[in-house]
C-alpha cells in the first residue's frame, strides 16, 4: 500500500483469490484477480474447466503493454495466462525499448523465467519488501482496521444503472438486508449455467460479519448444489466512492 501511495505501484494483477491486497488497503478499483475471487461472486475461482472473464483478461492486456517494470512476487510462473505481465515488460528491456526496465523475480523457489529476469531475488516477499520500503524510505501504514457495519447495510444514492455500470446520471439503492434477492453482473457464462445469476443475502456468521462482508446464497439453503459466497466490505466501499467502472451485484428489480 505504501508503494501505491507514493505512486511508485500502479496496477496488481493477483492470482491468489484471499483478498490478501485489499485486506492490506490497496484498492479494488487497481486490482485485477484474474484467477477469481473468494470475496466476488461475480468472479468465482476459475476451475479447470472454465474461462477466465473477458473484461479482466482485456484489463491484463491493457497493462501487459504499459508495464514499464514488473514485480513478480512469489509466484511459481508454471505457464498460467497472467505469466505474460513478467515476461513482456522483461522482453522488452531486453530489446533495449527505452523506459523498460524489465522483470524483478522474487522467490525461494526457480522460475522458468529466471534468465529474462533484470532482477533474480531468492528470499521471502517479507524480507525483500521491508528492505525496499527503507530503501525509498516509505511509512508502511498499518492494515486498515475492519470496519463491521452496525446493521446490514442499505447503500443509497450509488453513481450506477440498474445494469450496475458507472453512471453519471443514474442513481441506485443497493439494499444488502438478509433476505434481499441480488443480480450477478459480468458472471461468466460457465458459473452462471451452473449456479444461475440470483442469490440472496443470507445472516453473515460472525467470523465474516466482523470484518463487514456480506454472505450471498446461490440455490435453496440446505439443497444439493447451493453455494454461499462473500461480497467483501471493500467492494461496498469502493460503490460509495463510485471509484470502480461496475458493481459486481444490482438488485433484482
Amino acid at each position: 500500500m505504501a508503494l501505491y501511495k507514493a505512486g511508485s505501484l500502479k496496477h496488481w494483477v493477483q492470482q491468489n483469490h484471499d483478498g490478501l491486497p485489499q485486506k492490506a488497503g490497496f484498492p479494488q478499483k487497481d486490482l485485477n484477480e484474474i484467477h477469481g475471487a473468494w470475496y466476488d461472486p461475480s468472479n468465482p475461482v476459475v476451475p479447470m474447466s472454465g474461462t477466465l472473464r473477458r473484461d479482466l483478461i482485456e484489463g491484463m492486456l491493457h497493462w501487459e503493454e504499459q508495464v514499464d517494470l514488473c514485480l513478480a512476487l512469489g509466484t511459481s510462473m508454471v505457464g498460467m495466462n497472467a505469466d505474460r505481465m513478467a515476461i513482456a515488460p522483461a522482453e522488452r528491456a531486453r530489446r533495449g525499448k527505452a523506459g523498460a526496465f524489465g522483470t524483478a523475480i522474487v522467490s525461494l523457489q526457480q522460475t522458468q523465467y529466471d534468465s529474462l529476469a533484470s532482477l533474480r531475488i531468492f528470499a521471502t516477499i517479507d524480507q525483500v519488501m521491508e528492505m525496499l520500503a527503507a530503501e525509498l524510505k516509505l511509512v508502511v501504514p498499518p492494515a486498515p482496521a475492519h470496519r463491521p457495519w452496525k446493521d446490514a447495510p442499505v447503500l443509497k444514492d450509488l453513481p450506477y444503472g440498474a445494469d450496475g455500470q458507472k453512471s453519471t446520471s443514474a442513481r441506485l439503492t443497493l439494499d444488502l438486508q438478509p433476505g434481499k434477492k441480488l443480480r450477478v453482473v459480468n458472471q461468466p457464462d460457465w458459473d452462471r449455467e451452473a449456479h444461475g445469476n440470483i442469490c440472496e443475502v443470507v445472516k453473515s456468521p460472525d467470523s465474516r460479519a466482523t470484518e463487514g462482508h456480506i454472505c450471498l446464497l446461490f440455490g435453496k439453503s440446505g439443497s444439493s448444489g447451493s453455494i454461499v459466497r462473500v461480497l467483501g466490505r471493500w467492494w461496498l466501499d469502493a460503490a460509495i466512492e463510485g471509484s470502480i467502472g461496475c458493481l459486481p451485484v444490482v438488485p433484482c428489480e
